[in-house]
C-alpha cells in the first residue's frame, strides 16, 4: 500500500523510487520521482509528471469510462488513466483505474484501487 500523499503506480514488476514530496495542496497523486527502468522502458522525470497529471486529474474529476491521457514529445513515451468503477467503503469513495505506458517497445497496463482521504489525496494500492 502507497502512502496517502503518494499514487505509488508501480506498472505491474517496475519498481519506483520515490523522494519529491506533493503538498495536498497540489494534489497527491503520482509516480514521483525521476526515472525508472525495466528492460527498455525508461520514464523520465516529466513523463513522471505528466503521468502524476494525468492521475490526478482522471482520478479527481472524470467519469467512470474515460481516459485522461498524456504523451511527452521529448521522450516518446506515453500513457493514460482511466477510471474504472466508483464505489463507497464506509463513508469513503474510491475508485478502481487503470494505468497504461506505452514507452520504447513496451506497452505496459496495470490495475489499480484508490480512495479518496481527502481532497485531492488518493491512498492506492495495486
Amino acid at each position: 500500500m502507497c502512502r496517502s500523499v503518494y499514487l505509488c503506480v508501480c506498472l505491474a514488476v517496475l519498481v519506483v523510487a520515490t523522494s519529491h514530496a506533493a503538498t495536498a495542496q497540489e494534489g497527491a497523486v503520482h509516480l514521483d520521482r525521476g526515472e525508472f527502468a525495466h528492460g527498455s522502458i525508461l520514464l523520465t522525470a516529466q513523463d513522471v509528471k505528466m503521468q502524476h497529471d494525468a492521475a490526478l486529474h482522471a482520478l479527481s474529476r472524470e467519469k467512470v469510462g474515460s481516459t485522461v491521457t498524456w504523451a511527452n514529445p521529448t521522450s516518446g513515451n506515453s500513457g493514460s488513466v482511466s477510471p474504472t468503477h466508483d464505489y463507497m467503503v464506509g463513508d469513503v469513495p474510491c475508485r478502481n483505474f487503470t494505468v497504461t505506458v506505452q514507452a520504447k517497445d513496451l506497452d505496459l497496463t496495470t490495475h489499480f484501487v484508490g480512495c479518496k482521504s481527502e481532497p485531492n489525496v488518493w491512498t492506492v494500492r495495486p
